[in-house]
């Protein structure tokens, strides 16, 4: 099967695997509202650019709040394993690269970041959701990481994901644009044969909880 043929029956697959669509709301009652730290005056995001695999201008679209908070909504990012599915379809990757308008004597970084959507893994099958941040001009980046273990029936999730390094991550002091990378991979897969399936699909992305730092 070719990849286009694939694609092609993408929306049966994730039907006979039970996904929802994105017009279902995600149950959220156990993820706390984020507390945005206010931004300094003259913070702007000034543009935006998603990049990968069934993540593109074509399946993607955002908005942008005046505080500077990003949404992104996603049409066909997905990670699925079962028999129904081509194999490199367990693996997905989306970066989202967003470029802003920094006020001189601070810098910023992410906190924390929201993903939501479905999900469905048959027993034996795990989940992983990585997003990794850095800006331009650094090598230094911050992970954050949610992993998840089959049985787990069909639902649909909202999930919080805190840096573990991300208040040591900031975008370099002294300029007024800095460039913020923030990739997604998205990975479904079993480590035992047999009949088994599962599916994780994110179809919203809230990049909202930055935090603050003063440059000396």
């Amino acid at each position: 099967m070719n990849l286009l043929s694939a694609l092609a029956i993408l929306p049966y697959v994730l039907l006979s695997l039970g996904a929802p669509q994105r017009n279902q709301e995600a149950a959220n009652d156990n993820v706390p509202a984020v507390v945005s730290t206010p931004a300094p005056e003259g913070f702007k995001i000034l543009n935006i650019n998603i990049s990968g695999e069934n993540c593109n201008d074509e399946s993607t679209s955002f908005s942008i709040s005046p505080e500077g908070n990003v949404k992104v909504l996603l049409d066909n990012y997905y990670a699925g394993y079962g028999t129904e599915m081509p194999r490199h379809f367990n693996h997905n990757q989306c970066t989202i690269t967003l470029g802003a308008r920094v006020p001189r004597g601070y810098s910023f970084g992410l906190k924390s970041i929201e993903n939501s959507g479905s999900l469905r893994l048959d027993g034996e099958v795990f989940s992983s959701q990585e997003t990794t941040y850095s800006f331009q001009g650094s090598d230094a980046k911050a992970t954050a990481k949610t992993g998840l273990q089959g049985y787990i029936q069909q639902t649909l999730y909202t999930n919080r994901d805190v840096f573990e390094t991300g208040s040591t991550v900031t975008s370099p002091c002294g300029v007024d644009f800095a460039v913020l990378k923030i990739q997604n991979d998205l990975i479904v897969n079993s480590t035992v044969p047999g009949f088994r399936s599962g599916f994780v699909y994110t179809w919203e992305v809230n990049v909202s909880d930055f935090f603050w730092k003063t440059c000396e």
